[in-house]
């Protein structure tokens, strides 16, 4: 796996699901996770977003021809991992590609997904918590990242213990996540 430097700092590699990518999209931060992460997509999302017009379709199509942004393809067929049943095409075939050894963490925000990921010890976060990372890294000051995340949380499908833990978490649990 690739590493990218911005800035002299070694970005982490992560792979990235669809309605995380419209979420950031929407809450204008897709730029700003960019600049801090290096971002990888499965093929599966990128088609997901790009084929439907998703919110952010243009951006990513635009970011993907720049190289700024990576698609990957898992090596394997879904078949031969335990994943969860129900799993729509691009969350799958996003965890088979950290199951490749495809990026150091996941950004996703479907519920079976992130419960895999919780059984299996996948290092993730939803797009909630996107604002706070940026935060971490100076990307947004601190009134900036609660913005950020009260409108991701208007955008998303969030339960009451998400929102909770999102604006409760500490600053020491998401320092695994950072460059």
């Amino acid at each position: 796996m690739k590493r990218r430097v911005m800035g002299g700092m070694v970005l982490k590699n992560v792979l990235v699901d669809a309605s995380s990518v419209i979420l950031l999209h929407k809450a204008d931060l897709l730029a700003q996770m960019q600049a801090s992460f290096h971002i990888r997509i499965a093929a599966a999302v990128y088609d997901e977003l790009t084929r439907h017009q998703r919110p952010g379709a243009t951006a990513i199509a635009r970011e993907r021809r720049h190289r700024r942004i990576t698609v990957v393809t898992p090596k394997v067929n879904a078949g031969s991992r335990p994943l969860p049943a129900g799993l729509h095409r691009g969350e799958r075939d996003t965890l088979l590609c950290f199951l490749d050894g495809g990026a150091d963490f996941v950004i996703i925000d479907d519920g079976p997904g992130a419960g895999f990921c919780r059984r299996q010890a996948i290092p993730f976060v939803n797009a909630l918590l996107c604002p706070r990372l940026l935060a971490a890294v100076g990307r947004l000051a601190h009134t900036e990242a609660r913005s950020a995340m009260d409108c991701i949380s208007r955008l998303g499908h969030y339960s009451a213990a998400i929102k909770r833990y999102a604006a409760t978490c500490s600053d020491a649990a998401l320092t695994a996540f950072l460059p």
